[in-house]
């Protein structure tokens, strides 16, 4: 099973150079940028992303959502915020075993991370076959979408790292 990153409105290069960082590190190699607002290539994006260019350079870029999900067995959308959209939303810890239970089915899975002002959108809530959060202790749940990126690649490493 492939697992493929999906980065909506990404609006800061550090950000996608961390999350090109977070990936390679938890052997995630493909990324798919949504509308990005911001250079994925720049300077910071690169220094941020340190030894992980290679993400960087071979990451699609897509206008859509839908678009970019085409190939995709399973769309897995993060939200950090509750919305009236769904109520079906998962924490991030229940992935493995939701996979594990599908793994015949699944050849590429896909996880969306919405931009850094507000998530991702409604439109793009919809698009996706299953919600996810990270619980968190605050009131106000907010992640850097950097450190995000690394908890949905940690938690999916048992499918990409060999231990």
């Amino acid at each position: 099973m492939e697992i493929v990153f999906f980065l909506c409105d990404a609006a800061r290069e550090e950000n996608v150079g961390a999350a090109a960082r977070a990936m390679k590190t938890m052997g995630i190699a493909s990324l798919r940028l949504v509308r990005p607002l911001c250079d994925h290539l720049g300077a910071r994006s690169r220094a941020t992303a340190h030894a992980s260019n290679e993400v960087l350079e071979n990451a699609r870029v897509f206008d859509s959502l839908e678009e970019a999900s085409e190939d995709v067995s399973l769309l897995i959308g993060s939200a950090a915020k509750k919305r009236n959209i769904r109520e079906d939303r998962h924490p991030v810890s229940d992935l493995p075993g939701i996979l594990l239970a599908k793994s015949g089915l699944l050849q590429r899975v896909g996880v969306v991370f919405g931009g850094e002002e507000s998530g991702l959108s409604n439109q793009d809530l919809d698009h996706c076959d299953l919600l996810t959060t990270i619980p968190m202790a605050s009131k106000y749940p907010s992640l850097n979408l950097g450190q995000a990126v690394m908890v949905y690649a940690h938690t999916l490493s048992q499918f990409t790292l060999n231990w």
